[in-house]
């Protein structure tokens, strides 16, 4: 009799253990299917608001690059030249050559516009806070800030964020630069040559550009006038970046031809210490590239 009882309990004990551990199989289950359906539902809702950002965060960007598009293609122009093979040289443009510790802090001019000018912009954009704020979260997700997290909603619908802006802000670049290639091509012309080249530009854009002459020009070399406003603008070709001298010379210039603004226009770009007098005496440094800008520049 003891052992039927003996077995009937270690009987009905296997059955409370199987039963049990069967129904926290069921309850795991369920709650995997649970935790599951819950991922599913979050990452449909990140994915929603990731293509709410992307739009968002592209027409921001190439707003931002539009509006600094000169001064890219300026500094564009500085940084990648040919060699005498013809092959074109990054000196600082999307990449640098890090040859040792003084060049560690470097960094390349469009990641240097990208942290500067784009970041900024797309932090403080409304919409992409609020979006950011309903974007639900996980514990192992953080962003530096709102633009690393618009950066990578906008890689996940597209491709590489960083990538994209690199080829848009060449891509305005090109458009800008192939825009004044039909005048001609600035990077064989001598000083005569180049002064038509701008003057071209000049008119091409809506301005009045009349030539002073040859000799006693006073460091003017074009006038260019739109109604009331008279610009009177000095054209360097060199080979390398402009210095004090025609700053000097054209703020003379200006008050001899009775101008209103008085400009510099050099393809190398300037020294420091020319844009350090230019701020001076309120002349104008550009690159040829920015004459179709002149009237915005000058206003």
């Amino acid at each position: 009799m003891e052992n039927l009882i003996y077995v009937v309990f270690v009987i009905a004990f296997i059955v409370i253990i199987f039963y049990g551990e069967k129904q926290r199989r069921e309850e795991e289950k369920k709650l995997e299917l649970e935790l599951l359906r819950q991922e599913k539902k979050r990452n449909k809702d990140k994915l929603i608001i990731q293509q709410k950002v992307s739009p968002i965060y592209q027409k921001c960007c190439e707003e931002v690059i539009y509006k600094y598009r000169f001064a890219l293609l300026a500094d564009r122009k500085k940084l990648l030249r040919k060699d005498s093979y013809g092959r074109i040289k990054d000196k600082g443009w999307a990449f640098i050559d890090y040859k040792g510790p003084s060049d560690w802090d470097k960094e390349p001019v469009i990641v240097n516009f990208i942290n500067d000018f784009v970041r900024p912009e797309i932090n403080n954009l409304d919409e992409i806070r609020q979006l950011f704020s309903k974007f639900p979260k996980e514990g192992e997700e953080e962003f530096e800030d709102i633009y690393k997290w618009a950066s990578h909603c906008f890689s996940i619908i597209n491709f590489s964020s960083y990538q994209w802006l690199e080829d848009q802000i060449n891509s305005v670049c090109d458009d800008l630069e192939n825009k004044n290639t039909k005048f001609g091509d600035s990077s064989s012309m001598d000083g005569v040559q180049y002064e038509q080249f701008c003057k071209r530009i000049l008119i091409e854009a809506g301005w009045e550009v009349e030539d002073t002459p040859t000799s006693g020009d006073q460091g003017v070399d074009l006038i260019a006038s739109i109604e009331d406003v008279r610009v009177c603008i000095q054209c360097k070709c060199f080979s390398k970046p402009v210095g004090n001298k025609a700053v000097q010379e054209v703020a003379a210039g200006m008050i001899h031809w009775k101008g209103t603004h008085s400009v510099v226009v050099g393809k190398s770009g300037f020294t420091k210490s020319a844009k350090a007098l230019a701020d001076s005496t309120n002349v104008i440094l550009i690159s040829d590239s920015e004459l179709e800008n002149l009237e915005n520049l000058v206003l």
